[in-house]
């Protein structure tokens, strides 16, 4: 009988590769990765990624051969997905954190699950922000993340597949909670291992590097909440992205906390006022 694939969904810098060894740590379960970047091209159609495995550094994986890369790469989105489960054979759930919608359509089956963690649009702005060259404005950053999170929902509901939702700040405050929740979610026994998900050896699709790099150190790092975004994102930007409709609709929907209406309604104002204050400056200047 071939492994149950369970989808991992999120944003970027989300916690989705922190969630996989997780549920990776569990003797049931493996944790796959993302197998979705191995069929990753440039804009000159060359391969993107060379390095797979996050656990083996620069030596020879046992998992990720050259020669299942290959087979990997030579069909359809679905033969690759499949190619990727069939290397866990002892495995009751694979685990598949690609993050990638259209690969959720293209690969699914009847038996998959969907479990979709999120953190905070402010957090979500704040981990942009750090790892982006350029980052957009902040306003724009919270737009995709309402819509990206409104559409993995969305998804999971529209194919049928049991769906569970995980904020990443439970995780990261009460990682054995969560562990329970997983495990009645796929009907298995939690492990004690999952508690120490950094020092699982598996061999994953490495998607984010800064995770690859506590694994190599042989796990030396314990989960934590994300506070780093703080210096980040000011108070005025998160009263302004919580003022748009689409991020507080979806904020409340997925269970984080909301900005005091107050003050969204105090830079409400700020934002009208100071529109009209520049169209009025623009008359003035045409007028000249």
């Amino acid at each position: 009988m071939s492994p149950t694939t369970v989808f991992v969904m999120s944003t970027n810098y989300a916690g989705s590769t922190l969630l996989g060894l997780c549920l990776g740590a569990h003797p049931d379960v493996s944790f796959a990765g993302e197998p979705a970047l191995v069929l990753r091209r440039r804009k000159d159609g060359s391969w993107r990624h060379a390095k797979f495995c996050a656990s083996c550094k620069e030596e020879a994986c046992p998992i990720w051969t050259p020669q299942r890369i290959a087979e990997m790469r030579r069909g359809s989105s679905l033969d690759c997905s499949r190619i990727a489960t069939a290397a866990f054979p002892e495995a009751r759930f694979v685990v598949d954190g690609s993050k990638d919608l259209d690969w959720l359509e293209a690969t699914h089956d009847v038996g998959s699950r969907v479990i979709h963690i999120s953190k905070p649009v402010e957090a979500y702005v704040g981990s942009v922000r750090k790892r982006a060259k350029s980052p957009r404005p902040a306003l724009f950053i919270a737009a995709d993340w309402a819509r990206r999170n409104r559409r993995i929902r969305a998804q999971a509901a529209r194919l049928g597949l049991p769906y569970l939702h995980l904020r990443y700040e439970d995780v990261a405050s009460d990682l054995e909670a969560s562990v329970h929740r997983l495990a009645n979610f796929l009907a298995v026994e939690p492990h004690a291992s999952q508690l120490r998900p950094f020092e699982h050896a598996g061999h994953h699709l490495k998607g984010n590097p800064g995770v690859a790099a506590q694994i190599q150190r042989n796990g030396a790092a314990k989960v934590r909440p994300d506070v780093g975004w703080r210096g980040r994102v000011s108070d005025r930007e998160i009263a302004r992205m919580h003022s748009l409709p689409e991020v507080e609709a979806e904020t409340r929907a997925l269970g984080h906390a909301t900005h005091p209406a107050g003050i969204v309604r105090r830079v409400q104002g700020y934002c009208i006022e100071t529109a009209v204050t520049s169209a009025r400056r623009v008359r003035a200047w045409a007028r000249r």
